[in-house]
């Protein structure tokens, strides 16, 4: 599925830049589809996020829908932290047995002005600018502090252990504010299956849909996981 929308953020007023959005989600070989995207369009600023529901059963596709819905509305009116943390609170209270989880990426903001941006997890943010781009979330999993202690080579399974989702704190929620710019949003599907330059490559061809050509790439690399990706970029 993808959706392809261009928007303008002051619309009748002068040659003032817009926004389009390219959104995809792959299931891949999962029984499930517990990756979701979301974008919601306010009067002065756009909310995306992407989320993928932790493990694959109908509490994940549920819980990773529901967040990525959820912070993409809830950011429309706030920032990226308490979008995240509204998040966090509708997953937790409709389903308070605790069988749904997510990792979660959301960004507010326009590519005009910036973004402000909240993750738990593995989700993350890119920002693609002059034909480079740039990772600006770290990714919460045992593998990445491992990394991050010096201690060594972390065994392959440490990269799927989250540190943080929106049922687990073991780490502060992760936040950061950038300038302006287009921003690119990823599950992990993605980005552990393609490296950065080889998901730089996809979108320097410049493909009709970006999305569509980041996940095409990630299934002939061999991914047979749930993959979701969302790219905002400024129109004139």
């Amino acid at each position: 599925m993808t959706a392809i929308e261009q928007t303008t953020s002051n619309p009748g007023v002068g040659p003032a830049p817009g926004s389009a959005v390219w959104a995809a989600v792959d299931q891949g070989a999962r029984q499930y589809r517990a990756d979701a995207t979301s974008c919601r369009r306010g009067r002065y600023r756009t909310a995306v996020a992407v989320a993928d529901g932790v493990g694959d059963s109908l509490d994940a596709a549920w819980s990773g829908q529901v967040a990525a819905d959820t912070a993409a509305r809830a950011g429309q009116a706030v920032s990226a932290p308490e979008a995240l943390a509204e998040a966090r609170d509708v997953v937790a209270s409709v389903d308070p047995a605790g069988a749904g989880d997510s990792a979660l990426v959301v960004a507010v903001g326009e590519c005009a002005t910036g973004w402000d941006i909240a993750w738990v997890g593995d989700c993350r943010a890119w920002t693609w600018r002059n034909g480079t781009l740039e990772q600006v979330t770290t990714d919460h999993t045992v593998a990445e502090g491992m990394r991050q202690l010096g201690e060594g080579a972390p065994p392959p399974n440490a990269e799927h252990i989250l540190t943080s989702s929106l049922r687990c704190r073991l780490v502060p929620d992760g936040t950061v504010t950038l300038g302006p710019g287009p921003l690119l949003l990823t599950s992990d599907g993605v980005h552990k299956s393609l490296g950065r330059s080889e998901i730089e490559a996809v979108l320097s061809a410049d493909p009709a849909d970006p999305c569509e050509a980041m996940l095409a790439a990630a299934r002939l690399a061999g991914s047979r996981d749930n993959a979701a990706a969302l790219l905002i970029t400024p129109v004139w």
